[in-house]
């Protein structure tokens, strides 16, 4: 397995652990997956859903780094 298609894989498990915690909403999910032309976030690419986990952790208010709480 490459290094990329990890990273691409932890990518996405983190983006669907999130999506899970959050309860991010179908609409946003579906909005996602309308912009990039694809039927799943397992199909946005590794850079995508990065994007997509910074915006949820923007959204709501959650960090890994305490000086951010």
């Amino acid at each position: 397995v490459s290094q990329s298609r990890y990273e691409e894989r932890a990518a996405l498990s983190t983006l669907s652990g999130l999506i899970m915690l959050h309860n991010v909403p179908d609409e946003i999910i579906n909005k996602w997956t309308r912009a990039a032309g694809v039927e799943s976030i397992a199909d946005l690419g590794e850079e995508r859903q990065r994007a997509c986990i910074e915006w949820i952790n923007k959204e709501y208010n959650y960090s890994l780094s305490p000086e951010a709480a």
